[in-house]
């Protein structure tokens, strides 16, 4: 079993190109959510996660998009690109994108957005690691992968934190782990290419290797500029932030 998991996409078409001419090969593939937000191309976006995702997770910028709360939480430049998305989507993908969870369970592994027992909560410190691997805990589950801040990265329980890129990370069998891909379409540590991990199990167990790849930064950049959106979505894509 060979998984590729990826999350906040965020509408930038051309990191999901890029992934595709990678030419990785697996058998499931799973997206933890924000496939809409901040990006030109939510449609496009949509429409390639329909097509090549198994599950599709529902993360806050999608379900901005149908709750006026959602929006008011989020800072100006999220939710004024939130309310031109949900102008610009059609019926079609307006109606997947309710369909998606909040979460799945499947293979012994937990897919969520922002964290096991919350949704919207970002996992950054120690309070909301320990959160995390309470609820993993309580469902008998061992691995979560998780989205939402745009840092790729492993927390184990103990709660040390390992990130290599390329390299293999065997996942001891009874021990929990936080696993998170990184972006796709916005990532924020400050290393502006896309990210995504595979997850493959053999009798060993489960394995993680992150992976990182430049795409079409630039084309994404005109594709901001082009439809009138804040300049400010588009300058950080280069740094990385």
């Amino acid at each position: 079993m060979r998984i590729v998991v990826m999350s906040d996409i965020h509408g930038n078409l051309a990191a999901l190109q890029s992934f595709e001419k990678l030419q990785e090969k697996y058998d499931e593939l799973y997206c933890l959510g924000d496939v809409v937000g901040y990006g030109p191309y939510p449609e496009e976006c949509v429409q390639w996660t329909k097509e090549h995702a198994s599950v599709v997770i529902q993360g806050n910028h999608e379900r901005a998009l149908f709750d006026p709360h959602e929006r008011h939480v989020m800072n100006p430049l999220a939710a004024e690109q939130i309310r031109w998305t949900r102008r610009v989507l059609s019926p079609e993908s307006l109606a997947t994108i309710q369909m998606w969870p909040a979460d799945a369970k499947k293979h012994g592994l937990w897919f969520c957005h922002g964290s096991p027992d919350d949704p919207d909560r970002y996992i950054f410190g120690p309070k909301e690691v320990a959160l995390a691997l309470y609820a993993l805990e309580e469902a008998g589950i061992f691995i979560a992968l998780f989205g939402h801040t745009h840092y790729p990265g492993l927390i184990t329980e103990e709660g040390e934190y390992w990130y290599e890129i390329g390299k293999d990370k065997i996942l001891e069998k009874g021990k929990r782990y936080l696993i998170n891909p990184g972006s796709i379409g916005q990532p924020r540590d400050g290393d502006p290419r896309a990210s995504c991990c595979i997850l493959s199990h053999g009798r060993d167990g489960w394995k993680v290797r992150f992976l990182r790849f430049t795409y079409d930064i630039q084309s994404t950049v005109e594709g901001i500029m082009s439809k009138g959106l804040p300049v400010e979505l588009a300058y950080r894509l280069g740094m990385g932030r």
